[in-house]
């Protein structure tokens, strides 16, 4: 995938991510009018930037999106490098790709943001549309696993409180408390019945630490029918393929002249 259209994905995600706060922040009066513009300033046909938006579209609450069809590695790295930043943050550098794709002064930065899409040979190794990620699901897959354990279709060694850790950057989901141990739960959603799975560092050495008390729900065919499948200590049961990739992060520097010329 060349650079032009790795940087595509990105102003996609942004446009599906925020929809018609997005068209209206960089000045366009419709979609159509930010897929002609945005295709125009990287040089790609206005309506891949339309169906990578689509496809970015399950994770977000605007529009259906193609909820059947798997992401695509393409995809889920970018949710992975880009859903933590605000929507000032990212139109920034939304900005700075539609108006200095092809500035040489902005070639570093250029090659940053696209540096967390895969090359072609690397997704030549994979099977396309084989993983997912939390967004893809949303909460749909931790609300099904609280239902289930609540309505006992699912169990666990002893009777347990449920704790929702999602938010707090913990490793896991939930925390399950019980009179004897606790149980640390972490859940993977599948819109399909079949597919593989993604674990963050984080996840993953946790499940290494808890060992046994460790465990991996994945919630599959989460719209129609849905089948939670438990693995316990996962970091011992599967042996996952490490993947390393950059992560873009956005700082803002001064510099010692600039601090001294302040009054």
């Amino acid at each position: 995938m060349d650079r032009d259209r790795k940087l595509a994905h990105i102003v996609a995600y942004y446009l599906s991510r925020f929809d018609k706060e997005a068209v209206e922040n960089l000045g366009y009066k419709s979609d159509k009018e930010a897929w002609n513009k945005v295709g125009e300033a990287l040089n790609v046909k206005p309506n891949y930037i339309k169906f990578r938006r689509d496809e970015f579209d399950v994770v977000h609450p605007f529009r259906l999106g193609w909820h059947k069809r798997p992401m695509t590695l393409s995809i889920i790295r970018t949710l992975d490098a880009y859903e933590s930043f605000d929507e000032i943050t990212l139109r920034g550098l939304i900005q700075d790709i539609i108006n200095n794709a092809h500035n040489p002064n902005f070639d570093v930065e250029m090659q940053v943001l696209s540096s967390v899409l895969p090359s072609d040979s690397e997704k030549k190794k994979r099977k396309i549309g084989a993983y997912t990620t939390r967004g893809i699901t949303g909460k749909k897959a931790e609300k099904e696993f609280v239902w289930q354990l609540t309505t006992q279709k699912i169990k666990f060694p002893e009777e347990v409180e449920i704790k929702n850790v999602t938010d707090e950057g913990c490793g896991y989901d939930f925390k399950l408390i019980g009179k004897k141990t606790n149980y640390y739960v972490e859940v993977k959603g599948m819109s399909s019945v079949s597919g593989g799975i993604l674990f963050t560092n984080k996840e993953w050495e946790t499940a290494r630490k808890k060992g046994d008390k460790y465990y991996v729900a994945i919630v599959s065919n989460i719209e129609n029918e849905p089948k939670i499948r438990l693995i316990k200590n996962p970091a011992v049961s599967i042996n996952p393929k490490r993947n390393i990739y950059s992560i873009v992060q956005v700082n803002w520097s001064i510099t010692e002249k600039e601090l001294n010329n302040i009054e």
